[in-house]
């Protein structure tokens, strides 16, 4: 959506465009070009010489942080993601920080989810790790780098070999570090993990909740296995700036140059890593 300042509601600026007026302009000729309205995206006229003073966008809190971050400059277009769990905060979606935009995501997922679980009175989380699960994986990016796995490739293995040392750092990491121990509680406070979720976006997490709800009442579970997908919150903010550049890239310049969101990997492709964890609560 086009706007004159950055919307307060998260939603409406997952990913945040600034283009220049006559790259608008030229966007809003063609009919095809479905972003303009997409709910996710926030569409802004980025500061050049010629904005006035006053306008609102300059003086916004946001606008600044990322300004004061550099990832906006005066006179230049860019195309910046939303931090799934930090909502107020952004990066540049480019190839070579993508494995580390998607890990930090997945390694904050587990840090809450610790968190909730010792919100809930848990007396252990330990990360459930499955060595035959990394040598099918291992088995599987080779069957896709041979073409048979139904996955599209770009640039020759690229996407293969993001989604082998993806896996691979994060649960290796996962590994070594994710176990946490707590003195434990009988009294789940429910109201505080509730905000939890609620103050790091994960409200909707059907998972989360799930484990809310059997913490909840007098037959409260005292142990359980939990699994919860890693990575699907950051893929979902990176496929929409990747069809906006796409977009982008394809529409304004015209023989001129390119403006690219920089994800030349198709992030589509990119496979979403579930994981394992049991939390132990030892009180009824």
């Amino acid at each position: 959506m086009i706007f004159a300042n950055i919307p307060e509601k998260t939603r409406e600026r997952k990913t945040i465009v600034f283009m220049e007026d006559y790259q608008l302009e030229i966007a809003k000729l063609d009919k095809n070009n479905k972003w303009l309205e997409d709910p996710n995206v926030c569409v802004l006229e980025y500061p050049d010489n010629d904005i006035p003073e006053d306008y609102p966008v300059l003086t916004n809190e946001l606008y600044l942080k990322l300004k004061d971050k550099g990832l906006i400059t005066q006179n230049e277009h860019c195309v910046l993601v939303q931090y799934p769990y930090d909502t107020n905060d952004y990066t540049k979606p480019i190839d070579s920080n993508l494995i580390d935009f998607i890990y930090t995501n997945a390694i904050e997922k587990y840090n809450i989810f610790s968190e909730l679980c010792a919100c809930l009175g848990a007396t252990r989380v330990v990360y459930q790790s499955d060595k035959k699960e990394s040598e099918s994986y291992s088995e599987q990016a080779n069957l896709n780098v041979s073409g048979g796995g139904g996955n599209k490739i770009i640039s020759g293995n690229l996407n293969v070999d993001i989604n082998r040392d993806l896996n691979k750092k994060l649960k290796e990491s996962l590994s070594v570090d994710a176990e946490a121990k707590f003195k434990g509680s009988d009294k789940p406070d429910i109201e505080e993990a509730k905000q939890l979720l609620e103050d790091r976006n994960l409200a909707n997490d059907a998972h989360l909740q799930s484990l809310i709800k059997k913490r909840t009442g007098r037959n409260a579970i005292i142990e359980q296995k939990v699994t919860i997908n890693m990575t699907s919150d950051s893929m979902e903010t990176l496929n929409t700036a990747a069809k906006v550049g796409v977009a982008i890239s394809g529409l304004i310049y015209h023989g001129e140059g390119n403006l690219e969101a920089g994800l030349n990997v198709d992030v589509q492709s990119i496979q979403d890593i579930s994981v394992t964890f049991l939390v132990e609560f030892g009180f009824g």
